[in-house]
């Protein structure tokens, strides 16, 4: 896969210190919660690529607020927040729509 020989090039080029933590992007969203999509992405790259800690991060950006989750290959725990402040862990997605 290409993203691994990415990954691979970047941890070796650097000796170890660049390594692969998790994915971002945004959601034309106030408040944005993962799709399926997001959920099925991060645990495929969890499954399939070879990784350097025992966990990847997810982060989503919104309009007004943000999504961060921690996978570690059995559970996706949530945090929810407005701009920079963090509101709240959960230990699903739904309950982040309580913002």
């Amino acid at each position: 896969k290409v993203a691994q020989i990415l990954i691979n090039y970047e941890f070796h080029n650097s000796k170890g210190r660049t390594i692969y933590l998790g994915e971002w992007h945004t959601h034309p969203e106030k408040y944005p919660i993962p799709s399926k999509v997001d959920i099925d992405m991060i645990e495929e790259q969890y499954k399939e690529n070879h990784i350097n800690d025992e966990f990847l991060i997810l982060f989503i950006g919104g309009l007004e607020g943000f999504y961060l989750s921690i996978y570690d290959g059995h559970i996706l725990m949530s945090w929810c927040g407005i701009n920079t402040v963090l509101l709240g862990l959960y230990r699903d997605t739904k309950n982040c729509l309580m913002i």
